[in-house]
């Protein structure tokens, strides 16, 4: 990948960001890391496993200008489903204009546990919905692979669902994160290639597959696991995707920025990283 396309996910940083967001970002600027991808740090509010403390209540417009004094870019917002709902919907859309972004990233989506067939389809019908209501409020609406689409339960899998759901929506495009693949055992890889006009983004996120499949697997740094990254990134290369995403989501909370590094030297080390990141575009 290209040093300009490198970003990193801003919900594995929530711990730093609400100690002191200034110095985050000027931390992540002298990674040489190009982008934020912002999470949405209302939907977070008061969450079990951290949100963002101070940070939350800094007006949208706030958060960009220091975004853009420590040479970031903001290319898009990650948001929970629930933010998307008719009671929230006005205020999330006015967040992410606030923050001059012009993307939406929905995080996931629910659906019931049976995984039927028709469970998917009424699932990825709200979808439908979100994707058209963002796209009129003046966004692109981007899709983030959830893990469960991978799971095999039910007559139908998430992946069938989602291969139809882009047959629909023509020109809408994904955020891949490739833990789902590597949960069940299944070559991320492959899905990089299969959609590579469809890939927005992807996140560059190491982990081994577990004996049995969990429901949440914390992120190992880079190379680490058993992602086969200069396949993986040979496939994104070739792809539409705009940005590769690192999402450090480590089981030691301190651990967070030593993972960023420790990955960044693994990529530098073996020359998958071009070029030298460029001013904001």
């Amino acid at each position: 990948m290209r040093a300009d396309q490198l970003g990193v996910q801003a919900h594995c940083l929530r711990s730093e960001i609400a100690a002191d967001l200034d110095r985050t970002l000027a931390t992540v600027a002298e990674l040489g890391i190009r982008a934020l991808e912002m999470m949405s740090f209302r939907g977070c509010r008061g969450n079990w496993w951290g949100d963002f403390g101070p940070a939350t209540d800094l007006p949208p417009e706030t958060i960009a200008g220091r975004i853009r004094a420590a040479g970031l870019e903001c290319p898009s917002v990650m948001v929970v489903e629930q933010e998307l709902s008719a009671e929230q919907f006005g205020a999330t859309i006015d967040w992410v204009h606030g923050l001059g972004c012009p993307r939406l990233v929905l995080t996931s989506f629910a659906v019931a546990s049976t995984r039927s067939r028709e469970d998917w389809q009424q699932a990825f019908k709200r979808v439908d919905e979100f994707a058209q209501r963002v796209s009129e409020a003046g966004l692109e609406f981007i899709l983030h692979t959830q893990p469960d689409l991978w799971a095999p339960e039910g007559n139908r899998s998430g992946l069938d669902e989602l291969d139809l759901w882009r047959n629909r929506q023509a020109g809408r495009r994904l955020e891949f994160d490739p833990t789902g693949a590597i949960i069940h055992g299944l070559d991320p890889v492959d899905f990089a290639r299969r959609h590579a006009d469809d890939l927005y983004a992807v996140h560059l996120r190491d982990g081994l597959t577990p004996p049995e499949p969990v429901f949440y697997l914390a992120a190992e740094p880079l190379g680490a696991g058993g992602v086969d990254w200069p396949s993986f990134l040979a496939a994104v290369a070739g792809s539409r995707a705009d940005w590769c995403i690192l999402e450090m989501e480590v089981t030691d909370r301190t651990q967070v920025m030593p993972a960023l590094r420790s990955s960044l030297d693994y990529l530098r080390d073996r020359e998958l990283i071009t070029g030298r990141p460029e001013a904001p575009r």
